[in-house]
């Protein structure tokens, strides 16, 4: 009979303790998750297959959403480029407009339609 009692009373102490370090993990977890800073958001939108997947590195790095917005190499995120007025299109037959980029300096939009071409210097 001394055994089994015995048994009964390390057995309850090892519950306990089992108890209390999920307790510690449990809030621990919650202060953690509470204190985190999202800083960057270089991983752009990600897919809803990837929602609850916080056991790898994109997740913290990428937003379900990202509306007229551009992520930046670096982390940080900005509005988008906004467009500009340049000239009315040639409205007698469908056009194209084509980017071209002559080099890293120098780049253009060529407009394309029915026997004429227009280009135009990206400044």
């Amino acid at each position: 009979m001394k055994g089994s009692s015995e048994f009964g009373r390390t057995h309850r102490k090892d519950m306990r303790k089992i108890i209390i370090i999920l307790l510690l993990l449990t809030i621990g977890s919650v202060a953690v998750g509470a204190g985190i800073v999202l800083n960057a958001f270089n991983g752009g939108e990600l897919s809803p297959r990837m929602e609850g997947r916080s056991d790898i590195v994109p997740y913290y790095r990428g937003l379900r959403e990202l509306t007229n917005m551009v992520p930046l190499p670096q982390g940080p995120i900005t509005k988008r480029p906004g467009t500009y007025y340049i000239e009315d299109a040639n409205v007698i037959t469908t056009v194209r407009l084509i980017p071209f980029e002559y080099s890293t300096t120098e780049s253009y939009v060529v407009e394309v339609g029915k026997e004429y071409m227009r280009f135009y210097l990206e400044e």
